[in-house]
């Protein structure tokens, strides 16, 4: 059996034992358990959940973690993360707030839009933006077609 062959069984193996996620209800329960397996709800997490084309999770990365009321993330790690998970088509990202509110505050939206952009720009589907609590999660809204603008200097 060649390397090829024994790697495409791996990650279908892999592909098989990972759930699919079909709602933004389960990819907030997975977004809590990813966030409760690291510090709990006391500071922000940015966590990003990979998937495949089928929807099957293929990976995940605790992306970003803050204090009690931001939270910052790197894109260059989100992406590096990203496109060193075999079968890796789409990302959900997600982040939650220590306040226990589930409403997108401005910035949030703000660089929604810009992440949108920046994986546009690399053919990397987002499936959904999501904050998330213990109890609860919502959706933020995203352009799902925007556009990166560089500015010139």
């Amino acid at each position: 059996m060649s390397t090829m062959q024994r790697d495409w069984i791996r990650l279908t193996e892999l592909v098989d034992d990972n759930p699919t996620i079909t709602s933004p209800r389960e990819a907030a329960e997975i977004v809590r358990h990813l966030i409760e397996k690291t510090c709990g709800y006391a500071f922000e997490h940015m966590v990003a959940v990979f998937l495949n084309n089928l929807n099957h999770i293929v990976g995940h990365a605790l992306i970003g973690i803050g204090g009690f009321a931001s939270a910052q993330m790197i894109p260059p790690l989100l992406f590096k993360q990203f496109f060193e998970t075999p079968g890796a088509t789409a990302v959900i990202l997600a982040h939650n707030h220590p306040s226990g509110t589930t409403e997108p505050s401005e910035p949030d939206m703000v660089f929604a839009n810009y992440l949108s952009g920046l994986c546009n720009a690399l053919q990397i589907q987002i499936v959904d933006q999501l904050v998330v609590t213990a109890g609860s999660y919502s959706r933020i809204p995203f352009k799902e077609k925007a556009v990166l603008i560089l500015e010139k200097k």
